[in-house]
């Protein structure tokens, strides 16, 4: 799920129905998004880096990782 914020970033929840944790990778293809984007984990309230064209993570059992993209530079 994808949610556009005011300040030009994008907000994405990343969700794990299953029993067991879950390696999720997400593409900016798939957000409709170029270039380097810093990444913050809105949960945790910690940034986790920059990337350039994809990002992996494990989503925790029966669990969401809410992560904020914002890009770098112009």
């Amino acid at each position: 799920m994808v949610k556009n914020l005011v300040d030009g970033s994008k907000a994405v929840a990343l969700f794990n129905r299953n029993h067991e944790p879950k390696e999720v990778a997400i593409s900016w293809n798939e957000l409709g998004i170029t270039g380097k984007q810093q990444l913050r984990d809105l949960c945790r309230q910690k940034n986790i880096g920059t990337f350039s064209s994809s990002f992996k993570t494990i989503v925790p059992a029966q669990g969401v990782v809410m992560l904020k993209f914002k890009k770098v530079g112009k």
